[in-house]
């Protein structure tokens, strides 16, 4: 790893940061998995919808100002 790496070796404990981001990472991660999984299927048509609906808002007011 070069100068960071002997740096880092240098520093006592600095192992506990390594294992403390790795759980934070994890944790995170399986956060969003999880949330992602319980979105129900009328969140996602109303989320689908809403971004069509503003799609149309947009072409109609292009076609009013021409």
């Amino acid at each position: 790893m070069g100068f960071a790496g002997n740096v880092l070796e240098s520093i006592n404990g600095i192992e506990l940061f390594y294992i403390i981001g790795l759980f934070i990472f994890i944790i995170a991660f399986i956060t969003l998995i999880y949330r992602t999984l319980r979105i129900s299927k009328n969140d996602l048509n109303s989320y689908k919808n809403s971004i069509l609906e503003q799609d149309e808002q947009l072409v109609n007011r292009n076609e009013k100002t021409y």
